[in-house]
């Protein structure tokens, strides 16, 4: 690698370490209420079933997994409610995440330099530096869900049986499941490993073992809270309104991003050779290429998680961290593309071609982040001043245990209230009327001292609280409202 692309590799790195730096040390919400998880999380730790919560005081709709709700929750029982426990655990995945793309593309191709390519491709991607460091299950579950497909990968030489490497794959896979509850796809990715292997006792394993231990897990948290797991899982996520026009809105920015820009040039430049080279075969060549090809197995992968996270953005509270897995994927062709690239060009070339492209694009997306982080930190103190204003109102009532009503939960703790509702846009979205009646009654019963919103609309019983400072303008708003007296 020549010195200019290493400075360049150097210098993403740097920077995209002090913006996970940023995001560490940020004592409240990053913009995507993280707070939401605590309660469900809490929970957890203490051995209790987070979603026997959604009917009942703190009220909290539970939409991750239990595995990773409990290891939050360890951290808030270690250090009390704080964010930066849930960001670590974010950023420790992300670095497993980028070996495991490693180690993958390596296992594809047997090149160094195309394993590294695409671990820093997905590094510089614009779903990657958008996410990380926010205390959210996707990089955990990916994390999990990458190292079963390393673990498929690894043992191609070896024969077909049983062994310690199936029982983690079963272990890291079914955790997979039970961080981020819609990881499916790479549990059929190593499936499709070991059949193309043709290891079929030891997929036939792994499948059995993640069935009968998802089985088990889902009958244990179903049975202790009241049926409330399979109802919010398998009835309510599927009246989550949908709007395609946001999906389109969604998609057509990051079409708009130079990150989607390098990777849409280096993929299809390398499917096209590779499907013309595919199609000169022709006949029985190309369907037993298809059907035993990892690297057609890897562009499947990558197209079936686009059209996934496409369909699932349309869903209300999409965001971009649902086009995580397609990056990923996209990373590993990228990597793929190179090794392929490099064994019929100048390999030097181009590797610091497509060096140099994602690094441009890495460095354009990273002052786009550093923008966002700028208005970040320059909301601090008005949340700040929220807080102190809480607080003080608390103590003139003198009840410093009343109850707050928050979608930034962190805002009511950091005053010393217990919070309900940490995330209320679930029971408002037109998922359930049941849940809609339920808030309703609640925050008409006037029993809470304190609403956060992020609307500043009326509010029966309640008065919109005066601060010296505005609500910050790029930065979502946040308005404090007080119990009328």
């Amino acid at each position: 690698m020549n010195t200019k692309v290493t400075l360049g590799v150097v210098v993403i790195g740097s920077l995209l370490a002090g913006l996970i730096l940023s995001r560490l040390i940020y004592p409240y919400d990053i913009g995507v209420r993280e707070a939401c998880v605590w309660h469900p999380a809490l929970f957890s730790a203490h051995l209790k079933n987070p979603y026997s919560l959604v009917t009942q005081p703190p009220f909290a709709v539970a939409p991750y997994g239990y595995f990773y709700y409990l290891i939050v929750g360890i951290g808030i029982r270690l250090f009390g409610y704080q964010f930066w426990f849930g960001r670590v655990l974010s950023v420790a995945s992300a670095l497993i995440c980028l070996v495991c793309i490693w180690r993958i593309t390596w296992l594809l191709t047997r090149r160094r330099e195309a394993a590294g390519v695409a671990a820093f491709a997905w590094a510089s991607s614009f779903s990657v530096q958008y996410w990380i460091a926010i205390q959210r299950p996707d990089f955990t579950a990916l994390a999990f869900a990458l190292a079963g497909i390393v673990l498929a990968l690894e043992p191609d030489d070896q024969a077909d049986r049983v062994n310690l490497r199936s029982c983690l794959a079963v272990i890291f896979l079914t955790a997979a499941f039970f961080c981020k509850l819609t990881v499916v796809l790479p549990i059929a990715v190593a499936l499709a490993v070991y059949a193309q292997s043709r290891r079929f006792r030891e997929g036939i394993f792994v499948a059995v073992g993640v069935i009968c231990l998802v089985a088990l897990v889902t009958a244990a948290l179903d049975l202790t809270s009241g049926s409330q797991f399979t109802w919010q899982y398998f009835v309510l996520t599927r009246k989550i309104p949908a709007d395609y026009g946001q999906a389109n809105t969604m998609l057509r920015y990051l079409l708009l991003t130079p990150s989607m820009w390098a990777f849409l040039l280096v993929i299809l430049a390398y499917v096209a050779r590779e499907g013309y080279a595919l199609g000169r075969r022709g006949g029985w060549a190309v369907l037993r290429s298809s059907v035993t090809s990892r690297e057609l197995l890897m562009v499947g992968y990558l197209v079936a998680s686009a059209v996934g996270a496409y369909m699932a953005s349309a869903r209300a509270g999409a965001g971009y961290n649902y086009y995580l897995e397609a990056t990923t994927a996209a990373s590993i062709v990228v990597g793929l593309a190179v090794g392929h690239f490099s064994s019929v060009a100048k390999s030097q070339r181009v590797l610091a071609a497509v060096a140099a492209l994602f690094i441009l694009t890495g460095l354009f997306r990273l002052s786009h982040e550093a923008i966002r982080e700028y208005y970040r930190w320059s909301s601090y103190p008005y949340f700040s001043e929220v807080i102190d204003v809480l607080r003080k109102s608390a103590g003139r009532s003198g009840a410093s245990s009343e109850i707050g009503l928050s979608l930034f939960p962190e805002l009511i703790t950091f005053a010393g209230l217990e919070y309900h509702f940490g995330d209320w846009v679930q029971y408002t979205d037109g998922r359930s009327e049941v849940l809609a009646e339920i808030f309703q009654k609640a925050l008409l019963s006037g029993r809470y001292a304190a609403v956060i919103s992020m609307g500043n609309g009326p509010l029966p019983g309640y008065h919109l609280a005066q601060t010296k400072l505005p609500p910050p303008s790029k930065f979502p708003p946040v308005y404090l409202y007080l119990r009328d007296p």
